[in-house]
């Protein structure tokens, strides 16, 4: 399985300067001997951390910070797949749901947004495109992604992914909130996701013996967008990229289709001492 574009660059990247130090450390042992190849290797050593230092600074400013988030009508704007849009957004106001409001998150790019909010379930849903759609259809580079949130007191989150139009991507899971849920459903219907994400719900707030917060407002559901950024920046901020990364690798390579964080952990300690 191919790995994401982004980790792609910095495998190659690192093996890259990783092979450049070995050569160049050989390379002066044989000429001058061991005492010089090790001075070399020491540098490289340096160069490599300090470049994966820089890497982890960028990486922290460019994933911490809330897109900007500008309520809009779609029809405003092009570049999008209005089909797609509206044969969903009809589902979801069948099931119940009512929309907030439409929104444009990237001046740059395509990046547009419906949410919407269901009063009897008490829980968020959005749909996303992001990215830029060119006339050749073989070279868009679209995303299309459908979600379903649930939040809990006091900051609990249960998360329903769409993963059937949504690329691989081992970078988000380098920041995992342990006090999220994840969920990467392999299906198309909203519905079956619907009723995947109340019934594993149900079972969230009896076994952690919580309640639902947030009220059906768009302040409310920006508000925890903040909330999930500024988490993201800390988690970052704390975590050994190298090591990150290289978990990140894995998670592509053998994908998970569920993230439990720290519920996995509290369920199996009430288990053991019911």
């Amino acid at each position: 399985m191919a790995l994401s574009p982004g980790l792609k660059t910095f495998w190659v990247l690192i093996g890259g300067l990783s092979a450049l130090g070995c050569g160049l450390a050989i390379s002066l042992i044989l000429w001058k001997g061991l005492w010089s190849g090790g001075i070399a290797a020491a540098i490289v050593l340096m160069i490599v951390s300090s470049l994966i230092g820089s890497i982890k600074l960028q990486l922290v400013n460019a994933v911490s910070t809330p897109p900007k988030a500008t309520p809009c009508d779609l029809a405003d704007h092009q570049g999008y797949d209005e089909a797609w849009f509206e044969h969903h957004t009809i589902t979801l106001e069948d099931l119940g749901f009512q929309l907030l409001t439409d929104c444009y998150l990237k001046a740059e790019s395509t990046t547009v947004a419906k949410f919407f909010y269901h009063t009897e379930h008490q829980c968020f849903a959005e749909l996303l495109q992001g990215g830029i759609k060119t006339p050749n259809p073989s070279e868009n580079t679209l995303i299309y992604r459908r979600t379903i949130v649930s939040c809990f007191n006091p900051d609990w989150t249960l998360i329903d992914f769409d993963r059937s139009n949504l690329p691989l991507d081992g970078l988000s899971y380098m920041w995992r909130n342990p006090q999220e849920i994840r969920h990467y459903r392999n299906t198309e219907s909203l519905r079956e996701m619907l009723k995947l994400h109340l019934n594993d719900r149900a079972i969230v707030l009896r076994q952690l013996k919580t309640t639902i917060r947030f009220e059906p407002t768009w302040e409310e559901f920006q508000a925890y967008e903040t909330q999930v950024y500024d988490r993201i920046r800390k988690t970052l901020m704390r975590r050994n990229l190298l090591i990150a990364l290289f978990e990140a690798t894995l998670y592509e390579l053998k994908p998970k289709t569920t993230w439990l964080g720290d519920y996995g952990k509290r369920t199996k300690q009430r288990t053991h001492t019911a």
